[in-house]
């Protein structure tokens, strides 16, 4: 079983990992303190980054804005949209009730990750829209537009 890996990624920037370990193409966002793994339902919760390699919690890690994630245990389909999962830090085919668009498949093993349209509308519980702008990828500080 090979380990999921990034290939190429741009937008670097160093912070601290949450309360869980992540593994390489994990999808975070800023608590206010560090960067946890980032969930559908909740716009609080969208992605903002993605890590870059694995890292334990608490600990420094390396996270990116664009990037092309290898995972050749994935059953992607080449074309796919990938959108953010309701699984916390993962990526589905299938578009959850609440849609993050954060890539797309370009093979049946990886993915260009793209969260820098983290700054455009996003629809939230069912048709609740919000608009969001990271000001400080490095510090996590932002803005929520409501």
């Amino acid at each position: 079983m090979a380990s999921p890996y990034i290939l190429e990624a741009l937008g670097v920037f160093e912070a601290t990992i949450g309360s869980t370990p992540l593994v390489a193409g994990d999808l975070v966002y800023h608590d206010g303190t560090d960067w946890e793994k980032a969930v559908a339902d909740d716009i609080n919760k969208a992605a903002m980054a993605f890590a870059v390699r694995g890292g334990e919690s608490l600990r420094p890690g390396q996270f990116a804005l664009y990037g092309l994630l290898v995972d050749t245990d994935a059953p992607y389909t080449a074309k796919d949209v990938q959108y953010l999962s309701a699984t916390a830090g993962a990526h589905t085919a299938t578009a959850p009730t609440s849609p993050q668009t954060i890539g797309r498949a370009l093979s049946t093993s990886v993915v260009r990750l793209d969260v820098t349209s983290f700054g455009t509308a996003l629809t939230v519980n069912g048709g609740a829209t919000a608009q969001a702008l990271i000001i400080d990828a490095t510090s996590g500080a932002y803005i929520v537009f409501r």
